[in-house]
């Protein structure tokens, strides 16, 4: 197994420049994530947006709200839709998913193909399990949101399309009388889609001959560590707040290294920590390892080592 350094330029050693706080240690970075004023990057003057809009869907879900009530309803709306979904059957489905986003296996010469197989079948897994109807449309809609979700810059044609697709989903997904419990479902379809195929993807880079007998388990633990998936996490103080020894102003942004902050440490921290841990945990590493093993990769996950 070949596990290589995650390429983040400019944060392994990064220091603190202008308005950005740079974080590389365990002790801080677990003070940052568990400090309940430093969010993920809240989503800015959307709170008027209409409904069924990528604006509205990033101003509604959970993991950009920084009141700490809101955002506790809102994370327990997301909590109850994972509830029901048991990990182990995820990974079976997923190892039996189809290998394409159209049913036909990726090239393997093209790692962008597998990405998009992975990414399409997360999502249909994930849209199974919970009842959702026309699985494949929801996978593409997913992709769509996916582009802007996180606050990237959208062309008008790619804007049109995410507001689309936030509609479409919201249509699929249902607001039985409340349209932000309806937003973390949404939320959560997104945010796993992304996250969960890059994992799969560094996991086969470290295994370019074949899951080791150990299965898959033992890959996702290493590849988590020293090869995450989401290499840096970012948080933006909604007021003044000391974290340790910094003084971190409000609207200040801290930048974690996470490889780095977690490389010898005696728990992860690629999924997070605190108030915004990542409520699908479980959920991702099982999705994760049936992919690995739909690929004709015979293995058996739990729980991650070290996860």
């Amino acid at each position: 197994m070949t596990i290589s350094e995650p390429s983040v330029h400019g944060l392994h050693g990064v220091h603190d420049v202008h308005g950005v706080h740079g974080v590389s240690s365990y002790a801080d970075a677990r003070a940052v994530l568990e400090q309940p004023l430093l969010v993920p990057e809240p989503a800015v003057g959307a709170a008027d947006s209409p409904v069924g809009s990528l604006a509205w869907l990033r101003a509604t879900v959970a993991r950009f709200t920084g009141d700490e009530q809101v955002h506790a309803r809102r994370r327990a709306h997301a909590e109850a839709g994972l509830a029901g979904l048991d990990p182990e059957q995820l990974r079976l489905a997923a190892a039996g998913s189809a290998a394409g986003a159209d049913g036909r296996p990726a090239d393997p010469r093209h790692a962008d193909d597998w990405h998009t197989a992975d990414r399409h079948a997360v999502v249909r897994t994930l849209a199974e399990a919970l009842g959702l109807p026309g699985p494949d449309a929801v996978a593409e809609a997913v992709v769509a949101v996916s582009a802007g979700y996180f606050g990237g810059p959208l062309t008008p044609v790619e804007a049109k399309a995410a507001d689309e697709a936030v509609a479409l989903l919201l249509a699929h997904v249902g607001d039985n009388g409340s349209p932000e419990a309806a937003a973390q479902r949404i939320g959560l379809l997104v945010q796993a889609c992304d996250a969960t195929a890059r994992l799969v993807e560094h996991a086969r880079r470290a295994t370019p001959d074949g899951l080791p007998a150990g299965g898959a388990a033992g890959v996702l633990g290493e590849v988590l560590r020293h090869d995450p998936p989401v290499p840096a996490l970012r948080r933006r103080a909604v007021a003044d707040v000391r974290v340790g020894e910094r003084e971190v102003r409000s609207g200040e942004a801290v930048l974690i290294d996470v490889a780095a902050a977690q490389r010898d440490a005696p728990d992860l921290l690629v999924f997070g920590a605190g108030p915004h841990r990542c409520p699908g945990r479980a959920h991702a590493l099982a999705l994760a390892a049936g992919l690995l093993e739909r690929n004709g990769r015979a293995g058996h996950v739990a729980t991650a080592p070290g996860a």
